[in-house]
């Protein structure tokens, strides 16, 4: 049985129920990389306030925060009661609210978001690679929308699947829990668009990047909107015939409100 690294301070050194334990995690793909945020290349990186959350057989979603890491390696805390149970996987981003059913993890991804520039809460899941090691797979796709020009008085980025192929974006999603398989989320219900908060951003001539996770499809038509306090579009962009795959990022041509 798996064990996960923890703190004991007896003199044989044995683990010990309910105490802090140390959790190495990896992505797939590329050596020594994770994914919260990302760099212009594709390569992801861990960020302060990353949590994942772990299941075990009969313990459910414990969760543990980063604590730091280097290229050689990205090390997560928590607490695990090793002597009653093991892991059986790892996902990201936590949530306070899942239901695991049979072979299945269900989660929400929220139709309402705070824009975090650079940041993004894409479902992955993971499984033990090693004692102590937690290997991430990416479940959908990823698009990369760049924005500069931002005033006082626009409110939100709205991004809506439209046309007569079209995903949901938001809303009750669904995830195998299974190693053999790549893993892909679904929405079984919910919204076609999402729409990201952008009141509390330095309204400067920055430029800002949001990053937003796709189930994977063909989307007929992607479209990108900013909408102002008033709810009115100030402008707006149709990407046409997306093609989403699972670890695909789609980075987008930046949409510069001073060109409106």
């Amino acid at each position: 049985m798996p064990l996960l690294l923890c703190c004991c301070h007896s003199e044989k050194n044995y683990p010990v129920a309910d105490e802090e334990c140390m959790l190495w995690a990896e992505i797939e793909g590329v050596a020594y990389t994770t994914r919260s945020q990302i760099a212009p290349t594709g390569i992801f990186s861990w960020t302060d306030d990353d949590l994942i959350g772990i299941c075990g057989h009969t313990i459910i979603n414990q969760r543990f925060h980063y604590i730091g890491g280097s290229l050689s390696e990205n090390v997560f805390s928590g607490v695990f009661d090793v002597l009653s149970d093991s892991i059986r996987f790892g996902y990201y981003p936590y949530q306070k609210d899942i239901v695991i059913r049979g072979d299945s993890l269900h989660f929400t991804i929220g139709k309402e978001a705070e824009f975090r520039n650079d940041v993004n809460y894409a479902p992955m899941i993971g499984f033990l690679s090693g004692k102590n090691t937690m290997l991430f797979k990416q479940a959908g796709g990823l698009m990369r929308l760049s924005f500069k020009g931002f005033t006082k008085e626009m409110s939100k980025v709205v991004v809506e699947s439209v046309g007569e192929s079209r995903h949901c974006l938001s809303g009750n999603a669904v995830m195998h829990i299974g190693m053999k398989s790549n893993p892909c989320f679904r929405i079984d219900t919910g919204s076609y668009g999402r729409e990201f908060d952008i009141t509390f951003l330095d309204k400067d001539t920055s430029t800002y990047k949001l990053l937003v996770p796709f189930q994977v499809g063909e989307y007929s038509m992607i479209r990108v909107s900013i909408v102002d306090n008033n709810s009115d579009t100030v402008i707006s962009r149709a990407l046409s015939d997306v093609v989403m795959e699972r670890a695909k990022l789609i980075d987008v041509e930046l949409l510069d409100c001073n060109d409106n």
